[in-house]
């Protein structure tokens, strides 16, 4: 079991590089296919100037820009990926809101793999999120880290567990990550004794696909528990996090700060969300 159908957002930056990287790491043992994809709206300066000079040479310079980047961006990929086999790469320019054109093609890949957004791009209109793509897709995000530590994806897996939806769909959408790990740690924070129980079904379920967890469990403190789990996962040497995105609703999150908005912010290993 494991992933055959890998997407990559991709734009030729350093964060989409790191993507792509990890997609090619993960693709290589299983002769998956791998491919980007540039989403591109109209860049805003379009919409500024259409209205006041419509047809002129400067809107025809605008159009001329961008295709050039599509361009590259799409040279840049084969380049990056050329020690792949040629049939196991593909690549499509899709024009629209980002989000939107890599939420509806995600749902047809095993996996989307996204570098964080970059928020200083020259080309913002063809820049993705992925705490949007996680939260809508339905299908599972692969968060690439553009500067991972040394044990990202070093075969030890580190399941963020709190028994909730996000966090079941998360675990069934990365079994091919943890079937193939060495090491799989279980971290849950702030459990009661009632949930032993459900601690121990979920143990056993993932004994019974041969693997055997070692479960730590955390109190809650008053700090974050996003930092919690990054600061476990570097304490143990986990390279690869799984858990549940915005268990409770984005807004929420992104208003008062919450445990999916901050593991995005710091990562610095690959982190698979779902929702």
């Amino acid at each position: 079991m494991s992933y055959q159908n890998i997407l990559v957002a991709y734009t030729a930056t350093e964060a989409s590089n790191a993507a792509l990287a990890v997609a090619k790491k993960l693709a290589k043992p299983a002769n998956a296919h791998v491919t980007g994809l540039l989403a591109h709206g109209l860049p805003a300066s379009f919409y500024n100037y259409a209205a006041q000079v419509p047809h002129t040479t400067v809107l025809t310079e605008l159009t001329e820009s961008d295709t050039a980047r599509r361009d590259e961006v799409r040279a840049a990929f084969f380049a990056q990926a050329g020690d792949m086999p040629a049939d196991r790469l593909h690549f499509l320019d899709l024009r629209g809101e980002p989000d939107l054109r890599l939420i509806e093609a995600s749902r047809s890949y095993d996996l989307t793999v996204m570098g964080p957004t970059d928020t200083g791009s020259e080309f913002p209109h063809m820049e993705g999120h992925p705490d949007v793509v996680a939260r809508e897709a339905g299908r599972p995000v692969l968060l690439a880290p553009v500067e991972p530590t040394a044990q990202a994806l070093n075969g030890h897996v580190l399941i963020a567990w709190d028994g909730g939806n996000a966090a079941a769909r998360a675990v069934a959408d990365a079994l091919p990550l943890i079937k193939d790990a060495k090491t799989v740690s279980v971290l849950s924070v702030g459990a009661r004794e009632e949930d032993a129980q459900a601690m121990n079904r979920f143990t056993t379920h993932l004994e019974r696909h041969g693997k055997h967890p070692k479960h730590i469990s955390l109190p809650k403190t008053r700090g974050r528990i996003g930092d919690t789990i990054l600061s476990t996962a570097a304490d143990i040497g986990a390279g690869l996090v799984i858990m549940g995105a915005y268990e409770h609703s984005k807004f929420a999150e992104d208003l008062f700060g919450g445990v999916t908005n901050r593991v995005i912010a710091k990562a610095n290993i690959p982190i698979l969300m779902s929702h």
